[in-house]
C-alpha cells in the first residue's frame, strides 16, 4: 500500500492521492503509465511480484550502485524510481520520478 509519505517527488505523491485525477505536478501524457505503475507497486506483495509485473520494458532494474534502490521505465529517458529495502513485503519507499539523462538523475537515495 502507497501512502503520501512513501513519495519523494510532490506531484506523483499528488497524483497517486488524487486517484490520477491531479495531473498537475507530472506531465499529463505519462497519467496513464504511471497510474499502472504506481497501482503495480501498490499491490505487489514482494519483490518478486514487483519484479515480475509490467512485462520487459517496464520491469523492475536494480540501479547501479544499489542493493535496494530500482528504476522503471515511464518513457524515454523517465524513470519510476523507489526503494524496496525488504524482499519478501516488498514495501516501496522514496518514490520518485526522475529523468536519467540529468547529472544524478535516477541515482537518487
Amino acid at each position: 500500500m502507497l501512502s503520501a509519505n512513501s513519495f519523494i517527488h510532490k506531484g506523483l505523491g499528488d497524483f497517486w492521492a488524487s486517484n490520477g485525477t491531479d495531473k498537475s505536478g507530472i506531465q499529463p501524457h505519462f497519467a496513464k503509465i504511471l497510474k499502472l505503475e504506481l497501482a503495480h507497486l501498490s499491490s505487489a506483495r514482494s519483490l518478486s511480484d514487483i519484479q515480475g509485473g509490467l512485462g520487459v520494458l517496464k520491469k523492475a532494474k536494480l540501479l547501479s550502485g544499489f542493493t535496494d534502490r530500482y528504476s522503471m521505465e515511464v518513457n524515454g529517458p523517465w524513470r519510476l524510481t523507489f526503494t524496496c529495502s525488504d524482499a519478501s513485503t516488498g514495501v516501496v519507499t522514496m518514490i520518485d520520478l526522475e529523468n536519467y539523462h540529468v547529472p544524478g538523475g535516477a541515482k537518487r537515495h
